[in-house]
């Protein structure tokens, strides 16, 4: 069940086409009665350190709890660390014992390498099939575009992207329609200027427990939801930008 969850969340980041059609409409709604704003995105940057130091981000790692909600109702959680370089992933997945830890890995020239370690040993390869590797890459790759508000702040702060106001929310949150990395997003700032909540499709993102970590100001909680269902909530115990790895960090598990 949670890979089915993660692999809907990963059809909403990379074939956004099935999710356009409500947030076209919202955007060619915006689009009659404002144009398209650069104070907008600067509104939706600047409470998190700007444009400048959110384009400055080339690298992080961010460690956390996920608690993953199944159906029926079962809570379970997991360690992860998550590594980010340009195009290149590390994914560490711990459960709860500490005993097994699954590492995948995705290099500069795009392949996938999956690795199950047993209390940091590699355990023997488990045969697994290449439509098996290209579900758990996509499963890799939307994790990494939904755990954080670091994807969405990179994807905003484009030259590319435009925002549209679309006025004021009950909550005194103010709404967004923001164009960026080909896709349409519902962005709501709260009254503290901070992004406490981006919607895609049927899928809502919502971030609170906003800390300063450096030049930026970053959630150390961020929950998922699937329509009204909540399936995640993340716990985030540390970040680390502009950290410089190994060369082999994206291609071994040691």
């Amino acid at each position: 069940m949670k890979l089915s969850i993660y692999l809907f969340i990963a059809a909403t980041f990379t074939l956004p086409s099935l999710f356009k059609s409500a947030n076209e409409r919202s955007l060619k709604s915006a689009e009659a009665i404002f144009a398209a704003s650069p104070a907008a995105i600067e509104d939706l940057l600047q409470a998190h350190g700007g444009r400048d130091a959110i384009s400055a981000i080339n690298s992080y790692r961010v460690e956390m709890t996920k608690i993953v909600n199944t159906v029926p109702p079962k809570f379970f959680a997991q360690k992860v660390r998550l590594s980010v370089e340009g195009n290149k992933i590390r994914r560490e997945t711990t459960d709860p014992r500490g005993e097994r830890t699954r590492v995948e890995m995705i290099d500069e020239n795009g392949r996938f390498h999956s690795v199950a370690m047993v209390r940091s040993e590699a355990s023997a390869p488990r045969s697994t099939t290449m439509s098996e590797d290209a579900q758990r890459e996509s499963v890799v790759r939307a994790n990494v575009a939904a755990s954080s508000l670091i994807p969405f702040l990179k994807s905003f702060s484009d030259s590319a992207a435009s925002a549209y106001y679309l006025g004021r929310e009950p909550g005194d949150m103010d709404k967004y329609v923001v164009a960026a990395a080909g896709r349409q997003f519902i962005v709501f700032l709260d009254r503290n200027r901070l992004i406490s909540r981006v919607e895609i499709g049927r899928n809502r993102f919502e971030f609170a427990d906003f800390r300063q970590v450096g030049s930026l100001r970053l959630p150390f909680l961020e929950r998922i939801s699937v329509g009204n269902r909540e399936v995640f909530e993340f716990f985030f115990s540390e970040y680390n930008v502009n950290l410089t790895f190994e060369h082999h960090h994206f291609s071994r598990a040691k």
